[in-house]
């Protein structure tokens, strides 16, 4: 592994597998939403939307990649970047999806204000990406978008 040695070495596998088991909660939540044999809409709302958007998507395709970056830069590893901060209210609107999505090294303590204020960004910067590539498969031509839409009825 490239990164033995490195003090940041076990938080990245840390996050790699928090970020997978993320990524498997958001595909639950599509699969028992809208099993693709029996259609419920009931089982629907916009709020399991977002769910899954941001557990399938947001987490591995945004914040995973920064929150690499910050874990392996040299400033994350100042000693005062690492120091706790005092508990205080969570400032996120989603106080938990910024909790489950700690860097590893800090799951015992309270959230450091750099991967709050990253998750505020990415959180919606990942949902107003799928929400436009969603648009993109219903309504673009595959010449023109470079895929074949998934999410177009079926007449």
């Amino acid at each position: 592994m490239q990164c033995t040695g490195q003090p940041y070495c076990v938080d990245l596998l840390e996050i790699f597998h928090k970020t997978t088991f993320q990524t498997e909660l958001g595909q639950l939540i599509d699969l028992i939403s809208a099993p693709e044999d029996h259609v419920d809409l009931s089982k629907f709302s916009l709020e399991k939307l977002s769910l899954i958007v941001i557990y399938k998507t947001t987490f591995y395709s945004f914040y995973l990649p920064v929150a690499l970056a910050m874990l392996m830069s040299p400033a994350s590893r100042c000693p005062k970047s690492l120091t706790p901060t005092p508990a205080s209210p969570n400032p996120s609107p989603q106080p938990s999806l910024v909790s489950s999505s700690v860097p590893p090294s800090q799951s015992n303590i309270s959230i450091s204000p750099p991967y709050i204020t990253a998750l505020q960004i990415l959180i919606p910067l990942g949902e107003y990406f799928q929400i436009q590539d969603d648009f993109l498969d219903f309504s673009g031509l595959s010449s023109e978008i470079g895929k074949v839409g998934t999410q177009k009825p079926k007449s």
